[in-house]
């Protein structure tokens, strides 16, 4: 498939639910209105929608959400994925997530061939890490990443930059990624509909971000590519 200015689409973005199990400040209210189940695609429909994407020339597929993992029959979906991998008709079955159930489901992730995952982590502070997510639990997110870190899968961190949150956290968290062989993104956070609190107050750039990171590792352009919309540095 390719767009008007002949670009190759390869890579599919699959969100299979609006629900999560974490509420974060910057993202969703604690009174968040979810989608009427009756109205979300069932695994077939999810099952119809993918082989028509694979046969129009789409060779990989993220799972995201909400939080993909809360879904009950996700690992059903994953099977199916691996299916079409194993048949040589995909190339690359990734999943983002936010961590919490990595516990429950590693066994079904690394089963079904998910190469690359994204967890998004806003802090190595459990008090702050409760506080950001209203409630999550830091200890059970690390010990599911420590469950995949050894196997063939890439893991990148998604970290959310929170003006006066985290940013004093900035190289610890390059330091622990980099100590376990991860990739980091710093985010910025965006205008995603209301969630009782100004975003602006909390903005904080991936500029103001990379001259912090810096001046302790000195970073230049790296020519690794994803399919995301990242640009990557290396020290």
């Amino acid at each position: 498939m390719y767009d008007s200015f002949n670009r190759k689409i390869d890579y599919l973005r699959f969100s299979v639910t609006d629900r999560c199990d974490l509420r974060c400040k910057y993202c969703m209210p604690l009174n968040m209105k979810f989608t009427e189940k009756k109205d979300m695609l069932s695994l077939s429909d999810m099952r119809k929608i993918v082989s028509i994407f694979i046969k129009i020339g789409f060779k990989k597929i993220k799972i995201t959400g909400g939080e993909p993992l809360v879904r009950k029959d996700i690992t059903k979906f994953l099977e199916f994925l691996s299916y079409q991998k194993e048949k040589g008709v995909l190339d690359e079955i990734s999943l983002s997530t936010n961590g919490n159930l990595l516990k429950k489901f590693h066994s079904s992730i690394i089963k079904n061939n998910v190469k690359r995952i994204n967890i998004s982590l806003d802090s190595l502070i459990s008090e702050k890490y409760q506080f950001i997510t209203n409630g999550g639990n830091l200890v059970n997110v690390i010990e599911g990443i420590n469950l995949l870190k050894n196997h063939p899968i890439k893991i990148k961190i998604n970290t959310v930059l929170i003006k006066k949150f985290n940013d004093d956290e900035l190289i610890n968290l390059v330091m622990w990624c980099s100590k376990n062989n991860f990739d980091i993104s710093f985010i910025e956070t965006m205008p995603l509909g209301e969630i009782g609190s100004s975003r602006n107050l909390k903005y904080y750039s991936t500029q103001d971000a990379k001259k912090i990171i810096d001046k302790v590792f000195p970073l230049k352009a790296s020519k690794y590519k994803t399919p995301g919309p990242s640009r990557y540095f290396c020290s």
